[in-house]
């Protein structure tokens, strides 16, 4: 029994002795994968891609909305005169100070829709009565538009400067400029007998021109970067602008039609530009 019990002894005293041993002996350590940490570049190129909707919901101001009395009738409520509407696409210039600054030259083209206005109004134009002057006159009238458009602005880009994932915003001063095409179709019709309008003797003019325009606003941006490699860097982000309203005359350049007189029509109309939409690209770090 004393054998077993001196044996039993040495095999306790050997276990604790290689258990202390394990104890004091420094384990394999784990290996963590470091998150990469590209090198700061200041200078950037960036190439992009996207829609613009137009922002509210103006409607055309001045088509053939002037007179004595007026009862124009619109029958495309929604119709806007609005030249910031469309795809999109954008080549950016960067600089940055540090991780967290930086300023942005944008440009770019505004495509399709080219045609950013196409509606039909009709209506009453003149006066009657005692000492009034003028012929009471109704009219109907169709307004296509059509646009070339490029953008241009000059903006501040703020982030946290994080290594992955890296959010930004920017604001900045802005223009949206090009050329209007327009084609008016105007038909004037007196009252017949009967005081209804007399379509059977109405007379039609058409008009056609060009106009240039230039917006300036207000721009911004917000986005998030997605670091691909040290020179290459995914971006996704939200943009909107508001500008200043410029005008045009559908007036200029008389072409055609049957001496149908201007009296009691402006042909001065309210173009836009506010708009806002998603862009999409890739840039190009150096």
């Amino acid at each position: 029994m004393k054998a077993i019990r001196y044996f039993i002894a040495i095999l306790l005293f050997c276990g604790c002795h290689l258990c202390m041993e394990a104890a004091e002996r420094p384990g394999k350590a784990k290996k963590e994968k470091p998150v990469p940490e590209y090198a700061f570049k200041r200078f950037y190129v960036d190439v992009s891609a996207g829609y613009a909707f137009r922002l509210g919901a103006n409607e055309i101001n001045g088509l053939l909305n002037t007179g004595y009395l007026l009862t124009p009738v619109m029958f495309n409520p929604l119709a806007c005169a609005n030249v910031g509407k469309g795809v999109r696409a954008g080549v950016n210039i960067g600089f940055n100070f540090n991780r967290h600054v930086g300023l942005e030259l944008n440009g770019g083209y505004l495509a399709f829709p080219v045609d950013v206005v196409s509606t039909n109004r009709g209506g009453t134009v003149g006066a009657w009565g005692a000492g009034s002057q003028g012929v009471v006159r109704n009219y109907d009238a169709s307004l296509s538009l059509n646009a070339q458009r490029g953008i241009l602005s000059f903006q501040v880009k703020a982030s946290p400067g994080f290594a992955r994932c890296n959010p930004y915003a920017k604001l900045g001063m802005g223009t949206i400029f090009g050329r209007l095409e327009h084609h008016v179709s105007l038909v004037t019709y007196g009252l017949d007998e009967n005081g209804l309008p007399d379509r059977e003797t109405g007379n039609m003019a058409r008009y056609e021109g060009t106009n240039g325009f230039f917006l300036w606003g207000f721009v911004g941006a917000v986005g998030v970067d997605f670091y691909i490699s040290p020179v290459l860097t995914f971006f996704l982000e939200g943009q909107a602008g508001m500008f200043t309203t410029g005008y045009f005359n559908w007036l200029d350049g008389k072409q055609g039609g049957q001496g149908v007189s201007e009296d009691g029509f402006s042909g001065e109309e309210n173009v836009f530009g506010n708009n806002h939409g998603l862009n999409i690209g890739i840039k190009f770090k150096f």
